[in-house]
């Protein structure tokens, strides 16, 4: 990609939702902090148990048991 060319209408939409979604975690962590830490508990148990069946898969698919 050419540094000077504009960015694609994806990319920028991406930026924005994720510059909102840090002002709401950082506004929740600030006025609300047990909403907060609970979602952040919510969010990290799914990134965990995504992060563990793509492991189990990647494990399943090496030894050749499909």
């Amino acid at each position: 990609m050419v540094p000077d060319a504009p960015k694609p209408w994806g990319a920028r939409v991406l930026f924005v939702l994720s510059a909102a979604l840090a002002a709401l975690a950082l506004r929740l962590a600030w006025e609300e902090p047990v909403i907060a830490a609970v979602l952040l508990l919510i969010f990290l148990v799914t990134v965990g148990l995504r992060l563990r069946a793509r492991r189990r898969t990647r494990e399943l698919f090496a030894s050749g048991d499909v």
